[in-house]
């Protein structure tokens, strides 16, 4: 087989031969982007920061850990991440705009938002071709996104309260002596039957919490 050898010299008078070509294809592109730029609408982008802080001291106590890397924080965030994205907050979002005169179908806000995550801080962003629209759906989303957040950072304070108070329950009932158990924890049930419904109450109770905060950690 016939090896050809790659010559610079030709390859650059060969393009040099086509000038004429490149030239009209870049007048082409500039006059299509100047008929582009004239005829359809600008679109402007509303952005809105939302940031998460972390108490670690409190994360480390709740997830027995002696130091806090990247990693053990991506499951709580992703969780904050989930909430955002959840269908009640854009319903509320939607909800929101409809109040201010603003209907948009839900397949269209969901097309028009954006949301861009570095570590703890959240970028909401909303693009329209009305700048004054754009504002509005990014600042609803946002505020629906921090109601939705709040109430369940609420219930895992509360399960965070909940699963400490059984856990002292617990211990302090593991055994058999009901005035002990009491004494340890500063309750006076009556009998252990009693003892035992109240903690399968908390115990119930607990799991709602747990389902209510979205898997939110309480140290967000």
């Amino acid at each position: 087989r016939k090896m050809t050898q790659f010559d610079p010299l030709a390859a650059l008078n060969r393009l040099l031969r086509g000038w004429w070509l490149m030239v009209l294809l870049a007048v082409l592109g500039g006059l299509l982007g100047r008929l582009a730029a004239a005829f359809l609408p600008p679109v402007y982008v509303a952005q809105a920061e939302y940031y998460v802080s972390v108490d670690y001291d409190l994360f480390m106590a709740g997830h027995d850990l002696d130091v806090v890397v990247s990693l053990d924080l991506r499951e709580p965030l992703n969780a904050v991440e989930d909430v955002i994205y959840s269908d009640d907050v854009i319903a509320s979002t939607l909800g929101s705009l409809h109040e201010a005169g603003l209907t948009i179908p839900e397949e269209e806000l969901r097309q028009r938002i954006r949301l861009d995550r570095y570590y703890t801080t959240w970028m909401f962003a909303a693009q329209h071709p009305d700048p004054e629209t754009a504002a509005r759906m990014a600042d609803a989303w946002a505020q629906a996104s921090d109601r939705a957040l709040q109430e369940a950072f609420r219930h895992a304070e509360q399960a965070r309260r909940l699963s400490l108070e059984t856990a002292l329950l617990e211990t302090c009932f593991a055994s058999a002596d009901l005035h002990a158990g009491n004494a340890c924890a500063g309750t006076s049930f009556p009998s252990v039957a009693e003892f035992s419904t109240f903690l399968d109450g908390r115990v119930l109770a607990l799991a709602d919490e747990q389902t209510a905060s979205r898997r939110i950690d309480p140290a967000l």
